[in-house]
This record gives C-alpha cells, structure tokens and sequence, in this order.
C-alpha cells in the first residue's frame, strides 16, 4: 500500500506542477542586462508616481557584475533618481575615491539641495567578474550617521560614514526620470561597465531577514512597499502594477549570464497529506 500511495503522490504531484493550480508558482531567472560604458549604455524610466512615492524611508537593491572597475576618481552610477545637478531625490553608485573603491548613496530633502542631503559612503570593492547583490536601506528618523545601511550578499556591511551634507528627515519629490547603469538624463561621464540583474526600488526600509531572504529569489512582484521592480529577463518591462516599463538608451543587450536561477515559489509537501 505504502508504495501505491507513492507513486500516486509523485503522479499528482507532476500534475500540480504541470497545470500550475496554485500548490507551486514559480518564475525562472533567465537573463541579466550588460551595460558598456564606452558606448554610453543605460536603461530610463520617466518620473512617475511610483517613484515619488519614496519621501522617506527606502530601499535600493540589484545584483551587479562588474566588468571593469572605475578608473581613478570615476563613478558608476547604479540605481538613481538623481540628474546631479539641481534635480535630486536618490542615488547609489559606485565610485572611486582617490582610488579607494566605495558604495555611495546620496539623497536630498530639497531642490536645489544646498546642505538638506546626506552623501554616504562605505569603503567596498565590488568583485570584477563576480556577481554580487547589493543593497541600501535607508531609515530616514535615525540620525544621519545611521540612516544608511549596506548589505552584501544579504549581509550587513554597516553605516559607513558621512561624505556631505547636512541631512535630512525627508526625500524631495522631484521631476527627475529613474535610471539603471547610468544617470538620469544621461550626464556624461557616469555610466556604468557591468552586467546588472533584479533591480528592486522600495519605499520601506527593508529588514535585514527580509534582505537575506529574498536577495537570491524572484519576487512576485506585488510585495508591500515595491515600487518598481525589473527582472530584467530579456525585457523592460517593470513586473509591479506600476508600469514604470524602461528604455533602452545606446542599445544595452541581455545575456543568459544571471546570478541566480531559482525561481520565486510557494510551495508545501504534497507527502504530507498521504499517511504512511
């Protein structure tokens, strides 16, 4: 009896992945996109409420690649919202100082900013030829010297330190477009030489348990405070209800290259309904 009830789980269970019915979902990550910074390549979105919607707490997360590392006092820009100019809300790039490799975020409570933004920075190197997923939280009510937070691969790295400015206990609403791999605009001289995979834009402070549970897996897509959300899999298309659906400037292209493939996936034992 006991190895009847076995091959009939294993039977319906086939079935349940096959016809999808709700018992397993999943999605499969199958593409990252590489951007060159020779050719000026990077991916846009216009403003949008979504994106707005960050005034406060936030968070910033993508899977990065680096190809090749900036040269001396050279920036690449990650994930912003930010022309760096007059029209500022947030940013996370990688920049070298002074040959020193550092994860940098700044973020602004006012346009033009004057002195109501923080500019962070962690002293980092991003692995060439490795994938790496980073992470920024931002906690806007604690003080400026641990508002920002980074995590590694899932894991704290800690505040850094403060880099300029005087902070700040809101995020401006400003007009300026979202951009990945380079700046809003496209101001030259910060584009980005790396492959890029599962950028995730939140407007809640992300735990650190949540960070490291889902830095490795697709999400759904409708999580609670995700703005905009691109998986980046052969695409442009933002997988929230937000359409915030990119563009493609200078012709980035896609590659099966991805940091992971698992997928997103709910799922339950069936062998725990049969006795045997």
């Amino acid at each position: 009896m006991k190895s009847i009830n076995k091959i009939f789980a294993s039977v319906l269970l086939a079935l349940v992945v096959i016809t999808n019915v709700g018992i397993v979902y999943a999605s499969t990550n199958t593409y990252s996109a590489t951007v060159v910074r020779a050719s000026s390549q990077y991916f846009s979105a216009p403003d949008s409420a979504s994106f707005d919607a960050i005034t406060g707490d936030f968070t910033l997360e993508c899977w990065v690649k680096i190809v090749s590392q900036p040269g001396l006092n050279q920036t690449y820009a990650l994930v912003m919202k930010d022309t760096l100019n007059v029209n500022r809300s947030w940013a996370l790039m990688y920049h070298d100082v002074a040959g020193v490799p550092k994860l940098e975020t700044l973020y602004y409570g006012a346009n033009p900013p004057v002195l109501n933004f923080n500019q962070a920075q962690v002293s980092y190197t991003l692995p060439t030829d490795t994938w790496t997923h980073v992470a920024l939280v931002v906690t806007i009510a604690n003080s400026q010297a641990t508002q920002p937070e980074w995590f590694i691969n899932g894991v704290s790295i800690g505040n850094g330190a403060s880099a300029g400015g005087s902070g700040t206990s809101s995020i401006v609403n400003s007009s300026a477009a979202f951009a990945i791999g380079g700046v809003s605009g496209g101001l030259a001289g910060f584009y980005t030489d790396a492959k890029i995979d599962e950028v995730r834009v939140w407007n809640v402070a992300r735990t650190s348990g949540q960070i490291s549970a889902n830095y490795n897996t697709q999400l759904v897509g409708n999580e609670t405070g995700l703005q905009a959300y691109y998986q980046l899999n052969n695409g442009l298309t933002d997988t929230t209800a937000n359409g915030n659906t990119l563009t493609n400037n200078n012709s980035a292209t896609f590659t099966t290259d991805v940091p992971f493939t698992g997928a997103s996936a709910a799922t339950f034992s069936i062998w725990q309904f049969l006795d045997f």
